[in-house]
């Protein structure tokens, strides 16, 4: 699959990087709830600012928890105080077209579908050219309820219509090839960058759990929204066999969602209520993969996984379902971790050989450091500027045909 990518020579590079600095970049985003794209949207934001460029956080309103984690160099924009009925967020349409129009940013970078969808509508009904690379954070194809097919349809029609595509792995950009006929040269594969540093300090905070302190306790951990496309049925059903044979064995995921009931009565129904936990969200979670024996993801699907690099990053050895390519692309094949079949008796035996082998931290560590902010931005950067460049070429080229149809 072709994909642009970010130059390799890094003197060409540091040159670009200087001619690029500075330029008005307005980041979308639906809201800011918790989130791993939200997240990373987070991170983008601060480290463009961090590296010279003005940058705008552009919201249909004021809506998530994640706003203090902003950079106070991120000039924060909301278009709407709330919606209109029925239509919901695309009421923001005209705010958005206005804001363009006044603010006049040079390149816009949208985040996740329906965001996605609202961006590129502000573009085409503002009166001048603004370049604009969409963001795709998982399986494109997704469409659980009929407002996602809605969304999806829209998108359909829309990607086209965008200068770029950015896909988090290789499966979301077939996701978004198959599905939005998208043409294959506006493809970019860019990570998300995730402030690994960060992580490392929060992993090394003390943890008060009784569990995670008994040494002759293996405990293995999950993490994320507690619904179906998680599958911690799966991992239960799994971990129901591994108590069988290990009676040392306990089991905590952490995550808030419309499943923990449903689990809850999954773990009573085996019997193992006092050996697995559900305490819910928790603020940092990366202290809990530092004292767990493995990391375990069940994911149905997942554009990316970062999941997966935080529990590298806090030392913890990972095992993961080997559905879609995001953990394919991160454990690179099963270098930096197990890649096993949507089984119970599989994955049971997996983890089972990962909690008696012994893990190389600093390999996990060294591959968590590929998706530092540091790294990834380089690639957003030749993003921009290539977004920027294309769009002065496309101007100048109009302004010169009409010069020579006048004379």
């Amino acid at each position: 699959m072709y994909f642009n990518q970010c130059p390799k020579d890094k003197y060409s590079w540091a040159f670009n990087r200087i001619t690029t600095m500075g330029y008005h970049v307005a980041i979308f985003s639906p809201d800011l709830n918790l989130g791993g794209a939200q997240r990373v949207t987070v991170n983008l934001a601060n480290g463009l600012s961090n590296r010279g460029y003005d940058v705008d956080f552009i919201m249909p309103i004021k809506q998530g928890e994640l706003f203090d984690d902003i950079s106070e160099t991120v000039e924060m924009v909301f278009l709407r105080k709330d919606f209109w009925p029925v239509i919901g967020s695309i009421s923001c349409v005209p705010d958005y077209k206005r804001y363009l129009e006044r603010e006049k940013p040079d390149v816009i970078l949208s985040q996740r579908t329906h965001g996605n969808v609202i961006s590129i509508l502000a573009t085409k009904v503002a009166k001048h050219q603004f370049p604009i690379a969409v963001t795709e954070h998982t399986w494109y194809d997704r469409a659980d309820n009929l407002k996602d097919k809605i969304t999806l349809s829209l998108a359909n029609i829309l990607y086209n219509q965008s200068d770029a595509v950015v896909c988090v792995s290789e499966g979301v950009a077939r996701s978004v090839i198959s599905t939005a006929r998208v043409s294959e040269n506006k493809l970019w594969k860019i990570p998300n960058p995730l402030e690994i540093k960060s992580i490392v300090e929060q992993s090394l905070e003390p943890l008060d759990h009784p569990w995670f302190k008994d040494d002759e306790l293996q405990v293995i951990l999950a993490a994320g929204r507690l619904e179906p496309v998680k599958n911690f049925s799966l991992l239960v059903e799994a971990f129901r066999n591994i108590h069988q044979n290990n009676q040392q064995a306990r089991l905590v995921i952490l995550g808030d969602g419309n499943e923990q009931e449903h689990l809850q009565s999954q773990l009573e129904m085996y019997g193992l209520e006092n050996v697995a936990e559900l305490p819910g969200h928790v603020n940092n979670p990366y202290k809990y993969m530092r004292n767990a024996d493995v990391f375990v993801l069940t994911s149905i699907y997942e554009g990316f996984g970062n999941v997966l690099i935080e529990a590298m990053a806090s030392g913890c050895p990972v095992v993961s379902t080997n559905n879609s390519s995001g953990p394919v692309e991160i454990l690179d094949e099963g270098k930096y971790g197990t890649l096993v079949k949507s089984d119970p008796t599989q994955i049971c035996k997996e983890i089972e050989n990962t909690l008696a082998s012994p893990v190389n931290q600093e390999m996990l560590l060294e591959r968590a450091y590929d998706f530092t902010p540091e790294v990834i931005l380089n690639d957003y950067e030749h993003l921009i500027q290539t977004l920027i460049q294309d769009n002065v070429n496309k101007i100048n080229n109009s302004t010169s045909t009409v010069s020579r149809v006048r004379r």
